[in-house]
């Protein structure tokens, strides 16, 4: 397949798309990345989305599998569509959505920023042009496409501070930090990515790497827990109107099982007395 475009590609409008697949990620506690698939035979897009790992509880589940998974849910012909798919991205794939888009014979790949920490379109590992890879097809790669506003996003993500958070050691410097990342540029921001960044700001953002498990999702872990605290206690809730519909339910059913003890004792009563009736009247014709 050649990787020539065959339609007039507005990029800079496919990447404004891929962004707010990204800006919709971060109103929802995801990592912020959004990708767009654009059909390069007519300009169409067939498919566009963003993380959901948190929401789907899984690492596997970034923009770019995503949407994968919906051209093979939508199209008839998805091998072929995918083989003649530009992808539209606002952060470098990383290693693993790059052997996916090579599997899926993707020709050409456009990112925003690139991801110094996972990247596999040539910033740690270039498995899109990786010749000695057993792997689908190599494909081609642009970045830095409105790298700004990508940037952007991910510092609106970094800057983020959990109001429901309990106060711990280690987070002394969190309004330094916030501080930093207010004042920094482009420039800046990209160093943030970073593993081998010696600062003492970015040595504590390590440290907390640490302590929280991972430093992307260690400042939204508290909201994930309030949430989930907030839905058990819901269901909880639901459960006891369950029970207690159930105990009225219960004391409903005795109630008419009473009803209807007393409707048979008032029948037994009537059917004594009709008994009684006939043996007067009985000894009445006997005198």
């Amino acid at each position: 397949m050649s990787n020539k475009v065959l339609f007039s590609i507005d990029e800079e409008k496919m990447m404004h798309l891929a962004i707010k697949e990204a800006e919709h990620a971060l109103h929802t506690l995801e990592v912020p990345v959004g990708c767009v698939f654009v059909d390069q035979r007519n300009g169409r897009v067939v498919a566009r989305s963003h993380n959901l790992t948190n929401k789907r509880k899984s690492g596997i589940f970034h923009a770019e599998i995503l949407a994968i998974e919906q051209i093979y849910a939508q199209e008839e012909n998805p091998e072929i569509l995918l083989s003649n798919c530009i992808v539209f991205v606002t952060c470098e794939p990383c290693i693993m959505c790059t052997g996916a888009l090579r599997i899926c014979k993707i020709p050409r790949v456009v990112f925003g920023c690139i991801n110094d920490r996972f990247g596999g379109c040539g910033t740690v590992l270039s498995i899109n042009n990786d010749q000695n890879l057993q792997l689908g097809t190599t494909f081609q790669c642009k970045a830095h496409v409105m790298e700004k506003q990508s940037l952007g996003i991910f510092k609106k993500f970094f800057m983020r501070v959990n109001p429901f958070k309990p106060p711990e050691k280690g987070r002394k410097n969190d309004s330094r930090k916030r501080s930093l990342l207010e004042k920094a540029s482009s420039t800046n921001i990209k160093k943030l990515f970073k593993t081998n960044q010696k600062s003492s700001d970015l040595t504590l953002l390590k440290k907390n790497k640490q302590k929280t498990g991972n430093l992307i999702f260690g400042s939204e872990m508290g909201d994930l827990k309030n949430e989930k605290e907030n839905e058990n206690k819901n269901i909880n809730e639901k459960e006891k109107e369950m029970e207690t519909k159930k105990e009225i339910e219960k004391e409903k059913e005795k109630e008419k099982e009473k009803q209807k003890e007393k409707e048979i004792e008032i029948e037994k009563e009537i059917e004594k007395e009709k008994v009684t009736e006939m043996e007067v009247e009985l000894e009445k014709e006997k005198l």
